[in-house]
């Protein structure tokens, strides 16, 4: 079955398109996998980043899924470097749609169906059984009361509390783009900011988005070597 590794964003709520939220072929993991990260790209909304600190963002998002993806002991990661500087994968166009995001620092966005032929011609040069797209989002979830009419106010005033969330997806194809693995979960912080008519230290919630999704990826990792082990 094949898919896109699109994440688009409508509101708070973030959606894997066309596909259903999981998938797994467990006998595609009867032995270790050799995967290259090929697509990271990040979508931050409502915490007043800027393009700059967007990048960071992704930056981290890719550090993080390296890091805790290749942790599997039924994936093995090639060396990101040797796929960022692959003149195969400097050819492939970026050309992803807009809502997957900022991408990271040296990847792409793109459709796996795009460029069938030259990720297979990268398979060959990095000798891999296929590639790895992840999406992060980052937001906010915010609850508030109206307290103006405690103290007479002329207007309503809202006071409230901002919670940052993440959401990781991923998705893993074989050289001719069946999904091998497909997964997403979010996750959202206990600890946020104080917020008065809406206005609030948005950006102090940026430092907390490591930690989840880390927790996320690590998770499910966690999840598809249990689901591998069980068959």
């Amino acid at each position: 079955m094949r898919t896109m590794a699109y994440v688009a964003a409508a509101g708070l709520t973030l959606v894997l398109v066309a596909c259903a939220s999981s998938q797994l072929n467990s006998s595609a993991f009867s032995k270790p996998r050799t995967l290259a990260l090929v697509s990271v790209a990040a979508t931050v909304s409502g915490l007043a980043t800027g393009a700059a600190q967007d990048r960071e963002i992704a930056a981290d998002l890719a550090r993080v899924s390296f890091n805790e993806i290749g942790h599997s002991r039924y994936i093995r990661l090639v060396p990101e470097a040797a796929v960022l500087r692959s003149k195969t994968y400097k050819a492939i166009k970026d050309e992803g749609p807009t809502f997957m995001g900022v991408v990271a620092p040296g990847y792409k966005r793109f459709s796996i169906d795009d460029e069938k032929t030259r990720l297979q011609a990268l398979a060959k040069e990095l000798k891999v059984d296929g590639f790895v797209f992840v999406q992060g989002a980052y937001g906010k979830k915010d609850s508030g009361v109206g307290i103006g009419g405690l103290f007479n106010a002329p207007i309503p005033i809202t006071a409230g509390r901002s919670k940052p969330y993440a959401l990781f997806a991923v998705v893993a194809y074989d050289v001719n783009g069946n999904v091998l693995w497909q997964d997403q979960l979010e996750k959202t912080s206990d600890e946020g900011i104080t917020t008065v008519m809406g206005v609030g230290a948005y950006k102090s919630l940026i430092p907390k988005f490591t930690d989840l999704m880390k927790a996320a990826s690590r998770e499910l990792v966690a999840k598809l070597e249990t689901q591998v082990a069980a068959k």
